[in-house]
């Protein structure tokens, strides 16, 4: 799994945050050119940050898709939704 990232001959690099949601901590992952950018684009997703929706696919741009397999995938994921919506 690869943790950089180049970005307009930009390296960036992932890094963990974490935060306090009830009495669980919660993590995710954004990309960064340094530590102190991390902390700076996090602060950014603190004050103007949103939700634009449940993230429904994740697809690797860099690997070869196997089209059977990717509306296959597709699929599975809507059945499920719907199955979730129609109970």
């Amino acid at each position: 799994m690869n943790n950089t990232h180049q970005i307009d001959n930009t390296d960036f690099s992932k890094y963990l945050c974490e935060y306090k949601h009830g009495n669980k901590k919660q993590g995710f992952e954004i990309f960064a050119t340094s530590f102190e950018d991390a902390q700076e684009r996090l602060k950014s997703i603190g004050s103007n940050g949103e939700v634009k929706g449940e993230l429904f696919y994740t697809l690797n741009a860099s690997e070869p898709i196997d089209k059977s397999d990717f509306e296959e995938t597709i699929l599975a994921k809507l059945r499920k939704k719907l199955e979730k919506l129609l109970k």
